[in-house]
């Protein structure tokens, strides 16, 4: 689980089944670093949800200072206490959090019944526990920064594709009416604008005209002279406008601005601004939601505003031109053919410096290419005139996994409408034989016969992102994983049945071919408590010298090793290749630490090189900490049971020397119940 709140509240539950109590919270350090703040609590905890502390004050306050676990266990006498606490706690334990070597958080277990307390094991369990959590959190955090990330990623790709689209409309729209239908379809796709209107000033006749005007409730306005309502106070000060009641009800206060039409809980208006002066006002409101647009919304609307404001230039000057015979006034004919001729410029300067690569291409097989910027050259690593000359196609280069690029709708006599727009994402090769993901926008172009004249579209590399959502779909996995691993070790003391749990969740995530686990049996020898793979059936119970190979030099470190290449790797023990019948190329050993005891390896293995990663070796690290626990809860299980049959037989001893006197009766009995706690023949 990658949500914060939700991972939160899944931890504190592992750590109460861990602790044996049902009275726990997790405190977080807030980003500004000066306190500590209650996120969730449970049982006697859960009221105080919210409850803040500084360093050095109270349990947690404690173990954020020394960045060590702290087990109270009279905490109603202790003397550094919160008296709210110690209302209903007698005993309690924290344990840190950690990220890069900071204490982010404390993980806070109670107990409210006299008596209870916590030893120096589960303490170091909790601890261990809390090592796999912080691992967690920190992947949660990343999850949150890179899920940001993906969204702005996705909102400047939506941006760069709606400007290009608007200046592809200036260029094909039929009239301002087409346009302004064009620019409303294309806002939608970046914003909620079911309510949405173009205001147009008209400065020679001083009037205000809503061109168009799409709205659920209300109407629009006749053209006439500017008055007080917010689409003019926008137009005035060429500024843009997020109104809230709150903002609303100032610009009344200040006479700025009065109502007009229907209210609404939100509305959002940008200037349109051509050579430094307001030529009009696009505006969306929203009549059920008042969260519907924020500051965000704010500058995506003001930024496509500049390329609408040009859009509607460029298209009255084409109206004006087609109109020539009644322009009378040179002046007025030199300032439309300017304005499209400033308009034509800046669509293809927007063409070539755009991020991404704009097309226009046949309808035919290999989509031969009739235009194309410069872009394509950084995306494939083939100059433009290799695609203008048919040299090499999309086509060509296009992944055979991922789909065909023919469903594209040309057909006769339609006009290109939405059904006429494609999107795709697929792979190309680069020249250099690297596959980069792309997304493509495109649409038909009809001439105004209604005939197809060809494709055109915009292309952008999202390697990066992809890169980014495989990365993030890994680490949910890992984390799914390492939460079966915890409750299989929560919820059975069957040695073999968690160990071999815990290898089957993280073989498929480190596409391993086999992973085994080895003990230490007797003074100098590791032995195959687990294994899995084709060459399982040979390893489990083979003994090998305690020093041997990639598991004798952890067991003697401590430290991992990763061998990505091991053909000579004298650390790879060659050896046990004729009981497995496989021949390593990379492995990763990791430590199984307890208390700081190394008590065991784990071991992934492949017979390709380079085949794990540094987060291989991460996920591995973290599933050996899960199989450490699990031999120590096995380990103290099998010392209680012990201990309890060690009681059993004394116990009966007691009773035989109470009910009989006969001498060899009584040594038989003691010889029986000693042979069922100490094995021997």
């Amino acid at each position: 689980r990658l949500e914060l709140d939700t991972l939160l509240d899944s931890i504190l539950t592992r750590a109460g089944v861990l602790a044996g109590t049902p009275h726990g919270y997790i405190d977080l350090v807030l980003p500004e670093h000066s306190v500590m703040e209650q996120k969730v609590g449970r049982g006697a905890f859960s009221e105080f949800v919210g409850y803040r502390v500084r360093p050095g004050e109270g349990l947690s306050g404690k173990v954020w200072q020394t960045g060590q676990p702290l087990a109270i266990n009279d905490y109603q006498t202790w003397p550094d206490h919160l008296p709210a606490v110690a209302a209903v706690i007698h005993a309690i334990v924290g344990v840190p959090l950690k990220s890069g070597g900071q204490t982010i958080g404390v993980i806070g277990l109670g107990h409210t019944e006299p008596g209870r307390a916590f030893g120096p094991e589960q303490i170091e369990v909790l601890s261990r526990f809390a090592e796999m959590a912080s691992l967690a959190l920190d992947n949660a955090r990343l999850y949150t920064a890179a899920q940001d990330e993906l969204v702005e990623r996705k909102q400047a790709g939506e941006l760069r594709n709606a400007i290009y689209r608007i200046a592809q409309a200036a260029s094909q729209a039929g009239g301002l009416d087409e346009l302004f239908h064009a620019v409303h379809k294309i806002i939608k796709t970046i914003m909620p604008a079911d309510n949405f209107y173009i205001a147009v000033y008209d400065e020679k006749n001083d009037l205000l005209s809503f061109p168009y005007f799409v709205d659920e409730i209300d109407t629009p306005s006749p053209p006439q002279k500017p008055g007080k309502g917010l689409t003019e106070y926008v137009l005035r000060t060429a500024k843009p406008v997020l109104c809230t009641p709150e903002v609303q009800k100032e610009l009344e206060r200040s006479g700025e601005a009065a109502p007009v039409g229907v209210p609404s809980p939100v509305w959002l208006g940008v200037p349109l601004i051509v050579e430094k002066k307001a030529i009009g006002v696009m505006a969306v409101q929203h009549y059920s939601d008042p969260n519907a647009y924020n500051e965000n919304d704010l500058w995506v609307l003001e930024f496509v505003s500049s390329e609408v404001a040009q859009a509607i230039d460029l298209t009255r000057a084409q109206e004006a031109l087609q109109r020539e015979t009644v322009i009378t006034d040179p002046t007025e004919r030199k300032r439309a053919e300017e304005a499209l001729r400033k308009s034509e410029q800046r669509f293809r300067i927007l063409a070539e410096n755009i991020p991404g690569v704009i097309y226009q291409c046949k309808d035919n097989e290999r989509y031969t290419l009739l235009y194309v910027n410069d872009a394509i050259e950084a995306l494939t690593g083939y100059p433009k005139e290799d695609f203008l000359e048919d040299r090499i196609s999309l086509v060509d280069l296009h992944h055979p996994e991922d789909g065909n690029l023919a469903p594209r709708s040309s057909i006769e006599g339609e006009k290109a409408t939405e059904s006429n727009t494609f999107y795709y994402s697929y792979r190309i090769q680069h020249k250099s034989g690297e596959w980069r993901w792309v997304e493509e926008w495109g649409t038909s172009v009809y001439g105004e016969d209604g005939a197809f004249q060809f494709f055109e579209g915009f292309i952008t590399d999202i390697t990066e992102r992809k890169l980014a959502e495989a990365q993030l779909e890994r680490s949910a996995l890992e984390l799914a994983a390492l939460s079966h691993m915890g409750q299989v070790v929560a919820a059975t003391l069957d040695l073999s049945v968690v160990l071999k749990k815990v290898i089957d969740e993280a073989s498929p995530l480190l596409q391993a071919e086999g992973i085994s686990i080895l003990l230490p049996e007797g003074d100098n020898k590791l032995v195959f408590a687990a294994a899995s793979g084709p060459a399982s059936a040979g390893l489990v119970g083979r003994l090998i010298p305690f020093m041997a190979g990639a598991a004798g030099g952890v067991m003697q470190t401590g430290r991992s090793i990763r061998i990505t290449s091991g053909e000579s790797e004298p650390q790879l023990y060659r050896e046990i290749e004729q009981y497995s019948e496989y021949h390593t190329r990379s492995l990763l050993a990791v430590p199984l630490n307890l208390g700081g005891e190394v008590i065991g390896v784990m071991e992934a293995v492949h017979t390709q090189p380079n085949a794990f990663t540094a987060d291989d070796q991460r996920l591995l690290e973290s599933a050996a900490n899960w199989a450490a626990i699990a031999i120590r809860n096995a380990r103290q299980h099998e010392h209680t049971q012990r201990r309890l049959q060690e009681s059993e037989a004394m116990a009966a001893i007691s009773r035989a020397l109470n009910q009989t006197l006969d001498l060899q009766l009584t040594l038989q009995l003691i010889v029986d119940s000693a042979r069922q706690v100490i094995p021997a023949s």
